[in-house]
């Protein structure tokens, strides 16, 4: 088939990069912060090697500090995706409870991938024995699983699914089932490059059994590198923060988190919120109002040049409450800008103050794309020829800070 032969070419590559401070560099004994991406739709977990043939990563996440460098070094980034396949609920089409054995879904497997879960929909508790086998019925891996409330059921497989057509996943034993048993359009199934779940074991139009199939796979596109260079001239400061609290809560509404300041020699910072906030502050407040666990870098640079890194995590629980009437503490100022997100012209409304301040924006990866002084109150940015993104735009006058948010849409 040519959808074989095409195997990983419609796919984006992962991208892996190491976050800095404007024209800064790393220098002897530095922590490069390295962060991964890619345009794949799905569940990526990292996983960050030191050879492109390595088996065991020596970091995870999507963000990761190296170990102390002394040296250029090389890294490569690796993904295990996981993606959902096949109908994701049985009530939109006629169903009924079946207790026939050796029925089930038939499917394609275009590159190999492992099975970890389906889903079912069950009236009793008890086992359930599911088969994998191969396109003649002979069995590829077995499952008996114990199922101990009723409903909508998640049943653990951890299948190997080798590159094959006509693969087939069916019930060979145990209590009945729930299936649709018309009404099915929409075949195949697909999890792009990976498999396509193309029809049952039983009759056209129906689905047997299996909901929600939990797909992992490795990467199509292999692993992608990324080179650190060191300035071994050139001697690293010492990154460190704390924060307010280790868990923030959102029953109350937006929750606001202060970090601080702990690093040795710095002279710049660039802080990431891991919800993609940021700020260039020295000890930012930052607001919440997504649950989830968030990994928080702050990137220092020193009056030579040489950066260092640090990371933590946030724990923010939920759910947002959204009648709460909870205000920001009175020191959190921050720039107005307008219109936001904004295509072409920014205003931004500065401070009075005497002499000359300097505002400078960045974007996030804390590069400068612009920077320039102004006596004015009123600022207007072009920012036509950016590309789309959030910017960080920050104005300084002697010891004083002020920052806003820019999105260029």
């Amino acid at each position: 088939r040519l959808r074989k032969t095409l195997t990983a070419l419609t796919r984006s590559p992962l991208t892996a990069d190491w976050i800095a401070i404007d024209s800064a560099r790393l220098c002897q004994g530095g922590q490069a912060l390295l962060r991964a991406s890619s345009g794949t739709p799905g569940m990526p977990t990292w996983h960050w090697y030191d050879s492109p043939s390595a088996t065991t990563p020596v970091g995870e996440g999507a963000t990761w500090l190296t170990p102390p460098l002394a040296q250029n070094a090389t890294w490569w980034l690796g993904a295990d995706w996981l993606q959902y396949a096949g109908l994701l609920r049985r009530d939109d089409h006629p169903y009924a409870l079946i207790d026939a054995d050796e029925e089930g879904m038939v499917f394609d497997c275009y590159h190999p991938f492992r099975l970890k879960a389906v889903w079912v929909y069950v009236d009793a508790t008890g086992a359930r024995i599911i088969q994998l086998q191969d396109a003649e019925g002979n069995s590829l891996g077995q499952k008996v699983v114990f199922v101990e409330e009723t409903g909508f059921v998640r049943l653990p497989l951890e299948f190997n699914v080798p590159r094959g057509e006509g693969l087939r996943l069916v019930k060979m034993g145990g209590k009945a089932l729930y299936a649709n048993t018309s009404g099915v359009t929409g075949y195949p199934f697909v999890v792009d490059d990976v498999m396509a779940i193309t029809g049952t074991t039983a009759e056209p139009n129906a689905w047997y059994y299996f909901y929600k199939w939990e797909v992992s796979y490795e990467e199509l596109c292999g692993r992608t590198s990324v080179t650190v260079e060191v300035d071994t001239a050139g001697t690293s400061p010492i990154a460190a923060f704390a924060k307010s609290a280790d868990t923030l809560d959102l029953t109350q509404g937006p929750a606001w988190m202060d970090f601080y300041d702990e690093s040795v020699g710095a002279a710049s910072w660039l802080w990431l919120f891991g919800d993609g906030g940021m700020d260039v502050l020295p000890e930012p407040q930052h607001t919440y109002d997504t649950a989830g666990t968030f990994v928080v870098s702050l990137t220092i640079a020193d009056s030579a040049g040489c950066m260092a890194s640090a990371l933590d995590t946030v724990v923010v629980v939920g759910p947002f409450n959204t009648t709460a009437t909870t205000e920001p503490p009175a020191d959190e100022v921050r720039l107005a800008l307008w219109p936001v997100p904004a295509s072409d012209r920014v205003l931004v409304q500065l401070p009075e103050v005497a002499g000359a301040a300097q505002v400078t924006v960045f974007d996030a990866l804390g590069r400068v794309v612009h920077r320039e002084e102004t006596r004015a109150a009123q600022l207007e940015l072009d920012v036509s020829a950016w590309q789309p993104g959030v910017y960080l735009v920050r104005w300084q006058h002697d010891q004083s800070w002020r920052t806003g948010r820019l999105i260029r849409q």
